[in-house]
């Protein structure tokens, strides 16, 4: 799973193959609207020819958004920082990937409807590894997402420090496994480095 091909019927363009790096129902939705957008255009006078569209999806890089950083066990950053993204993210696990269990580390900021977000990821996860982001004032206490994990009637461990709790999710899944990490920029911003430069 590197990206995805698609056909896409738009007001004046029609387009047979188009490819976006990225993954996710919902990233073929943004593309075509972006689609829609390079389109209108034209109504105002600047053209955008179909080879300069394709080549603006092929080349899209969108870090930290269904990011695959390593195979065996399978790992997955996205931010799904809000309910739409969480629900997103957690229709996409479940449809476009492959796994045996799914070890989910996560952190949010508390301004965010931290139950409804849980509720959405939990359809796909098998083990929750709650951990606090670093911004102060921001997260949500570990304790209040570890409550909501017992709600949904999923397995949970508590780690403070996110790399560490990075590490517990790895040695907790098998090579067959998928972990996934998210719920927050501010979380995937500081586990990313774990595998490349940011």
């Amino acid at each position: 799973l590197r990206g995805q091909k698609f056909r896409l019927e738009a007001l004046t363009h029609s387009f047979d193959e188009l490819f976006i790096p990225l993954l996710g129902v919902h990233q073929l939705e943004n593309a075509a609207t972006a689609v829609g957008a390079a389109e209108t255009l034209d109504h105002i006078g600047i053209e955008v020819d179909e080879e300069a569209i394709a080549e603006g999806l092929r080349s899209v890089e969108w870090p930290g958004r269904l990011e695959l950083m390593q195979e065996r066990p399978l790992v997955i950053l996205d931010c799904a920082k809000d309910v739409e993204a969480a629900r997103a993210v957690s229709g996409a696990l479940r449809r476009d990937f492959s796994y045996g269990k799914l070890v989910a580390v996560v952190s949010f900021s508390s301004d965010k409807d931290i139950p409804a977000m849980m509720d959405q990821l939990s359809r796909a996860t098998d083990l929750f590894v709650v951990t606090s982001h670093s911004v102060m004032g921001r997260a949500a206490e570990p304790t209040l997402i570890a409550t909501e994990a017992e709600r949904q009637g999923k397995p949970y461990i508590i780690i403070a420090d996110p790399r560490e709790a990075v590490r517990t999710a790895l040695k907790a899944a098998g090579g067959d496994d998928a972990v996934f990490i998210g719920g927050s920029v501010f979380l995937v911003g500081e586990v990313r480095g774990l595998w490349k430069d940011t």
